[in-house]
């Protein structure tokens, strides 16, 4: 079984690419199944996605709401990692089963666990490369090739040049290793991801649109390396691997940055000490509800937050109050609860409400502005729908969800799936 997964890439964007004649590989794989369209699960970022796509699982299963979290107790904040998945991954799963995986750039997996006798290499946020990889002998191997884990973001925001250059060399690096260890590496699951892509879509995703030159040229180019790479990686599979090929969300470009704490403070539902620097700014006595990033809203609820003032009694009658709140601002396509959006074991912890914006808006926790929106550097944002799962062979009806990225990879592997809740997408 391979999973190669592109970050972030829009089910549109691929067809209207191959449409017009290129990404002739993609195009290839796309004859042999179907390039289905795809949601993600809510809400809609990397962290939250893979371990979706890794477990077959929705977030309240597999307890991953954001890149950060409250500490329970605190207002201090806390970063999730690989130990905050509480469901198995597709190779672990595997490895119970005796199989050897090959795991590479994959989101979430910090800091790197062994896996039986297998590979892992985690991927973004993973700060060095000395925790990040399984086993530490590797690492050698990693740098001979000038293997990064991710780009310099920074580049982004002040040399889009330099940023540019760096994000294809980071692309020919990941190549290298990819095929590499296909080639060198014994393994029944070969499960990785290219997170460039997502690079190239926060940074260039307007430019792309508006076809200004010379960084929507260089979007495409990138696409056709990234095309390239993907027939280097095919043509190097046995006659009888089964394949897979997913982004873990959509894209779009993005208009305006909104900062849903400044609406919530204009409206009365949250107060902050100023200057703000984080939610451990907020004033919990003059605080009924805050949001984190990317559009999750909680309630300062008494008993669960530290100094929460909204009474447990009064959860559904402020929560309903809160949601029409946010139904009625400009920038919100709509506003799902705890419950419609997440169910299982850790659904207690997540967020009351989750926003899903109109495209164009980009939803953000941050308080150290005090404006409502604005624009920064970024030009393209996060969709829940819009993503894609590719399945060579088979053809499913209908939509796709991330997380049947892992069921359709145990059946593949020849696991039980029953037990997760995406469906095997099958003939």
């Amino acid at each position: 079984m391979c999973v190669i997964g592109l970050d972030g890439t829009p089910a549109s964007y691929l067809r209207r690419r191959i449409a017009e004649g290129h990404l002739p590989h993609l195009a290839e794989l796309s004859r042999q199944g179907t390039l289905m369209s795809a949601r993600a699960p809510l809400p809609p970022i990397s962290s939250v996605s893979w371990a979706s796509a890794s477990t077959g699982v929705n977030p309240g299963r597999h307890g991953v709401f954001g890149f950060v979290e409250r500490k329970p107790g605190s207002w201090d904040i806390s970063f999730t990692n690989v130990f905050t998945i509480s469901e198995p991954q597709v190779w672990a799963r595997a490895a119970q089963a005796g199989l050897r995986s090959v795991v590479v750039n994959i989101p979430g997996t910090y800091p790197a666990q062994p896996n039986g006798d297998g590979v892992v290499i985690s991927g973004f946020v993973s700060p060095t490369l000395e925790r990040s990889v399984q086993p530490p002998s590797l690492i050698p191997f990693l740098q001979e090739r000038d293997y990064l884990i991710d780009v310099d973001l920074g580049l982004g925001h002040s040399d889009l040049e330099a940023f540019g250059e760096q994000l294809f060399a980071h692309h020919a690096a990941r190549t290298r290793v990819l095929v590499d260890l296909l080639e060198g590496e014994r393994c029944d699951l070969f499960y990785v991801a290219f997170t460039g892509t997502d690079r190239l879509h926060h940074f260039l995703w307007e430019q792309m649109e508006h076809g200004e030159e010379p960084w929507a040229s260089r979007f495409h180019d990138y696409y056709a390396a990234v095309d390239a790479s993907v027939g280097e990686i095919v043509a190097r599979l046995p006659d009888d691997c089964r394949l897979i090929l997913l982004s873990d969300h959509g894209f779009c470009r993005l208009d305006q940055e909104v900062f849903v704490n400044r609406w919530l403070e204009r409206d009365g539902w949250i107060a902050l000490e100023e200057p703000a620097k984080s939610i451990a700014s907020i004033i919990p006595g003059r605080t009924r509800a805050y949001c984190m990033d990317p559009g999750r809203l909680y309630l300062n609820l008494a008993g669960r937050e530290p100094g929460g003032i909204v009474p447990a009694a009064d959860y559904e009658a402020v929560r309903d109050e809160l949601r029409r709140w946010a139904g009625s601002l400009p920038f919100v396509q709509r506003v799902a609860t705890r419950e419609e959006a997440f169910s299982g074991p850790h659904a207690d912890r997540a967020p009351d409400l989750v926003l899903v914006s109109k495209n164009g808006w980009d939803l953000k926790g941050a308080v150290r502005t005090a404006d409502l929106q604005g624009k920064g550097k970024l030009t393209g944002m996060h969709t829940q729908d819009d993503a894609f799962v590719l399945v060579r062979g088979a053809h499913p009806d209908g939509e796709a969800d991330v997380q049947d990225v892992a069921a359709t990879a145990l059946a593949g592997l020849g696991l039980d799936a029953s037990g997760v809740d995406g469906r095997v997408l099958a003939s």
